[in-house]
């Protein structure tokens, strides 16, 4: 008898535990603009349709800019509140990115995020370059930022030390991967 009783306790013990472990009591939802290096931001993924796809996720664009082999730039904000921007090549999201504005990679790197915390989360760049800071839509700028590579996202790092993102991440762009 002793023994049955024993037996049912440890049953019911691992049946409890098993059911705490597989039916979680509260569904956590993921931030609905998180980015996903090589996929997108949040529910606007590459190869979606602007018109078509976008534009009943994020509303009308604010600006856009048409280029020679047609690719257009599309973006929603602006430069002082910071902006999501897609660039769309024969109606095809090719690559996007947010800039001044607090989106987070799935890893939690951010705008503002310094660079060793990037390089810590992400590892080694496949390759570090500098570039012009140009905003597509307005004047370029005159000091090179860095930009660190990775499969799928690409991080601007901010080198002007007037600018409120000194050395700390200041675009984040998702590519193809």
């Amino acid at each position: 008898m002793r023994k049955h009783a024993i037996l049912i306790l440890v049953l019911a013990l691992c049946v409890s535990v098993a059911l705490s472990v597989t039916a979680p009591t509260s569904f956590a939802q993921p931030d609905p603009l998180t980015i996903y290096p090589g996929v997108g931001i949040g529910p606007v993924r590459l190869g979606m349709n602007v018109q078509r796809d976008v534009v009943p996720l994020l509303g009308a664009w604010t600006s856009s800019k048409v280029f020679s082999d047609g690719t257009v730039l599309y973006r929603w904000g602006d430069q002082s509140r910071g902006y999501t921007a897609i660039f769309e090549h024969q109606g095809s999201a090719t690559e996007m990115f947010v800039s001044n504005l607090p989106r987070y990679t799935v890893r939690g790197i951010h705008i503002g995020s310094g660079e060793a915390q990037v390089r810590s989360v992400f590892g080694e760049p496949l390759r570090v370059t500098t570039e012009s800071s140009t905003d597509l839509l307005t004047p370029p700028s005159y000091l090179p930022d860095k930009l660190l590579w990775y499969r799928g996202i690409l991080f601007y790092i901010a080198q002007n030390d007037a600018d409120a993102y000194y050395q700390k991440v200041m675009q984040i762009n998702i590519l193809s991967p």
